[in-house]
């Protein structure tokens, strides 16, 4: 696994390091260092979502992951991130269980667009075994539980809350919309999207906190270095597969070719 993504994993080791170096530097640093951890911390909650939404291997696995290793951060982070743990752990858990249902409903939809473009393939039935099922209440359980340690008091009337969610979520969503496999799926018309979709984002969340831009311009930096990394990723897997193909082919060659002190009577 780690030789077929070799620089995925080294990305997500350096966002943990850079995550702890923050960390580390706990009450000795000013808002703007804080709200840096913050937009760090969404951007790579929102890859794992994305990631736990259309990612290889089973389903079940990988939403097991994204709610653990989000609980975790949310322990870990909340007092530096947030100042108040039980908040950032409502913001945490909610922002990303919304961005892995925007991913799920994303990949449901290419999946379905996929199978009218080819008449040739059968519609497959969505079937879950009752083991998994059982897997997937004990998720639900866990998530429950967690939210009787949440506090949603920062959702006053008149504070702007609904925009500032808003705000915090259309980066991820528009990334996990218009990106499929990495970078160079992007075309120019939906970078143009994306990046107007980012700056009206930054501009509202902005206009309700002097820190918007630098928060938006955080996570966003975030998940583009992690597209990026995806692409070569996918591009030394492509070059490698191509080697591994060229290697029999060329054996062969050697094999059928006489030598030059072969000659027939």
């Amino acid at each position: 696994m780690i030789r077929e993504r070799p620089l995925s994993w080294l990305f997500c080791i350096a966002s943990i390091v850079v995550d702890l170096a923050f960390l580390a530097m706990a009450g000795r640093y000013v808002i703007s260092e804080h709200v840096i951890l913050a937009g760090l911390l969404l951007g790579q909650t929102a890859i794992l979502a994305i990631w736990a939404g259309t990612g290889g291997g089973h389903r079940l696995g990988r939403a097991s992951v994204m709610v653990v290793a989000t609980g975790l951060v949310a322990l870990a982070t909340g007092k530096h991130a947030l100042g108040n743990w039980k908040q950032w752990l409502a913001v945490l858990f909610g922002y990303t269980l919304s961005v892995y249902v925007a991913a799920v409903l994303i990949s449901i939809r290419r999946t379905l667009a996929a199978q009218r473009a080819d008449a040739h393939t059968p519609a497959s039935r969505w079937q879950v075994p009752l083991i998994e099922l059982f897997g997937w209440t004990i998720i639900v359980a866990i998530v429950s539980f967690a939210a009787r340690s949440m506090a949603f008091d920062f959702i006053r009337p008149g504070d702007h809350a609904l925009e500032k969610i808003v705000a915090i979520l259309a980066t991820p969503i528009l990334f996990a919309m218009c990106i499929k496999n990495d970078i160079r799926d992007l075309s120019r018309g939906l970078a143009f999207w994306i990046v107007l979709g980012i700056l009206a984002a930054a501009a509202l969340l902005h206009w309700r906190e002097r820190w918007g831009v630098l928060l938006i311009a955080t996570q966003t930096c975030t998940m583009v270095f992690w597209y990026m990394v995806l692409g070569l990723d996918h591009v030394m897997c492509e070059a490698r597969a191509i080697e591994e193909k060229k290697l029999p082919e060329d054996h062969s060659h050697s094999t059928e070719t006489p030598s030059e002190g072969d000659h027939t009577p």
